[in-house]
């Protein structure tokens, strides 16, 4: 009789437990934090981050909760040496953090920097001349 291999105790949840008990025992806190879909999917439904889809790529959801995470404010800059699309920049220019993006692909070099020309103030535009219309 043949029996799959695998790479995976099948004991996972005495596995999960040893590991956090490591890592507490290490002197380190151990926290899961669940905020969300952290895939590209998340960013097809905001303004800007939709424009171009790179399924590689982090959501914004991600970015926004390492940003308050890390206290990063205005005063900071922020350095994504690997930015795809720029989801790091286009999130960072939202709430006026100045950053600056590395990319060796000259699409999402475009990208990027295509992404990042508008104003903030400009967003709700569509939004705006909608309610003006039919209200």
């Amino acid at each position: 009789m043949f029996k799959q291999l695998s790479l995976f105790s099948e004991n996972i949840e005495a596995e999960k437990k040893q590991f956090k008990k490591n890592i507490q025992e290490s002197g380190f806190n151990y926290e899961e934090i669940d905020i969300g879909d952290i895939t590209f999917k998340s960013g097809q439904t905001e303004p800007i981050h939709r424009w171009y889809r790179l399924t590689p790529s982090y959501s914004p959801d991600l970015v926004k909760f390492l940003i308050q995470e890390l206290q990063i404010s205005q005063k900071d800059y922020v350095l994504d040496p690997f930015s795809g699309r720029g989801t790091t920049s286009i999130q960072c220019q939202k709430q006026g953090i100045k950053s600056l993006d590395i990319e060796i692909n000259p699409l999402l070099q475009q990208v990027g920097n295509k992404s990042l020309i508008w104003n903030i103030n400009n967003l709700n535009l569509l939004d705006d001349y909608l309610i003006k219309i039919f209200y």
